[in-house]
């Protein structure tokens, strides 16, 4: 469960929130998927239902938190204790000019009644109690939103320099703060009938001369009146080499919390066993996703970190993402920053990237 300072954070930097569901006027209903497969709803379904038994099905004990070894790392967590210690003072600050305000309000309302104020002298104590509280809340909304920005900046930052430290990125540049387009991430064709795309951070590099744009990114539908994520993770896109007249799409499997591509109607079931799936309708995927590539690509092994993955292919192009729980998606602020989930990224993001690099040979 998020602290209400998480979701107060999150909420100024997400677009799949509530405000933003409310201006979307698709409400189509999900299609039935493949035949002998899951519906869509069924799926989300078990989801939900499966989301509060999640913790009592985990094999693995908790295990204690990594230390923070890297410099980087060390950086935010002082920057953390920083800003908590800010957004905590600016709370108390906040009921404080409340509680002014209040009494002002009070002792007016006292003075009519036991003093025989001037009503011209009620209706200014009115007045200035209202100014107080309503100039602190503005001015002190600049603030923090400023110092939110700041906040995300100094995270994306200093986690993706030690992301990529060991490894070679050129030109590679981080802006929390810019997004993808929806159609970015709808060209996927993974998941369909989707109704709300939020991103943030979009991060562009050079791998071995080729461009890859990366970034934060949910993708929801609409059920039962509400939006579920089908997909929250790092969203890629790249070139590739891949020039059928069909995409592909390969999928490595997760537990319970994982839903499956559903955009597949067309396509017929190429490979299966029990860690992925390959959707295909041309015989020659292979030459493509060859014995190599499902080799570099089964490094990825879901975990309490790792959902699940997903590899579309198509028209020279290369979607791909890296589903993951809110241990990695979701911003620290009231607990220190978990070293583990970031360890797994940077294994996960060195896979597909060598993955990318085969799928362009």
């Amino acid at each position: 469960m998020l602290t209400n300072e998480e979701k107060n954070i999150n909420e100024n930097n997400q677009e799949v929130d509530e405000k933003t569901s409310k201006s979307l006027s698709q409400s189509e209903e999900v299609e039935e998927a493949k035949e002998n497969k899951e519906t869509i709803d069924d799926k989300l379904a078990k989801t939900i239902s499966n989301e509060n038994d999640k913790q009592k099905d985990e094999v693995e004990e908790e295990e204690p938190p990594l230390p923070i070894d890297s410099d980087y790392l060390i950086e935010f967590e002082n920057y953390r204790k920083k800003f908590l210690k800010f957004y905590k003072i600016q709370r108390y600050l906040q009921w404080a000019v409340a509680a002014v305000a209040l009494i002002i309000i009070i002792f007016a309302s006292i003075g009519s009644a036991l003093w025989d104020f001037d009503l011209s002298v009620i209706i200014s104590m009115y007045v200035i109690s209202l100014v107080i509280f309503i100039a602190y809340s503005v001015i002190m909304r600049v603030v923090l939103n400023k110092k939110m920005k700041k906040y995300f900046i100094e995270y994306y930052n200093l986690t993706y320099k030690y992301i990529t430290e060991g490894y070679t990125y050129d030109d590679f540049l981080v802006d929390a703060h810019k997004k993808i387009e929806t159609i970015d991430f709808l060209e996927s064709d993974v998941y369909q009938n989707i109704v709300n795309v939020g991103s943030r951070a979009l991060v562009s590099f050079k791998y071995d001369d080729l461009p890859i744009f990366m970034c934060d990114a949910a993708g929801s539908v609409k059920y039962e009146k509400r939006l579920i994520p089908v997909f929250v993770g790092k969203y890629f896109r790249a070139p590739a080499s891949y020039d059928l007249e069909t995409k592909t799409i390969i999928y490595l499997k997760g537990d319970a919390r994982s839903i499956p591509p559903t955009k597949v109607d067309d396509l017929n079931v190429s490979y299966e066993d029990d860690r992925m799936i390959i959707y295909s309708s041309d015989k020659n995927y292979q030459k493509f996703f060859n014995s190599k590539c499902k080799k570099t690509f089964l490094e990825l092994k879901p975990n309490k970190d790792l959902i699940d993955a997903f590899v579309c292919l198509k028209n020279g192009k290369l979607y791909a993402g890296l589903g993951y729980d809110d241990s990695l998606m979701v911003l620290p602020l009231q607990n220190a920053i978990e070293v583990r989930p970031l360890k797994q990224f940077k294994h996960d993001i060195d896979v597909m990237l060598r993955l990318i690099r085969l799928l362009n040979k």
